[in-house]
């Protein structure tokens, strides 16, 4: 799962995806507010809410999460929900 930083959205990593090819299912995402993503801004821990419940509900067991620091808070959603997906 690639999470982007603020003021970019999911394209910022298109070329991730592209090198990594068909070796991996890769998933970027756009946090509220960003790119095609609809919405009023909210707090960091509701992102990270809802970006769990998107791992919920896709049925992803133990994701790996990589997040553009730009600033590095939009990728502060793991640590709450990180023993949950890893357990």
């Amino acid at each position: 799962m690639l999470v982007h930083g603020l003021t970019f959205d999911r394209r910022i990593w298109q070329p991730i995806i592209d090198g990594l090819g068909d070796s991996v299912t890769s998933l970027a995402i756009d946090l509220p507010v960003h790119g095609e993503s609809r919405g009023e801004p909210v707090p960091v821990q509701d992102v990270a809410d809802q970006v769990h419940s998107l791992v919920q509900a896709l049925g992803l067991e133990r994701p790996i999460v990589v997040g553009h620091p730009s600033p590095p808070r939009p990728s502060v959603w793991a640590p709450p929900h990180t023993r949950r997906a890893a357990s």
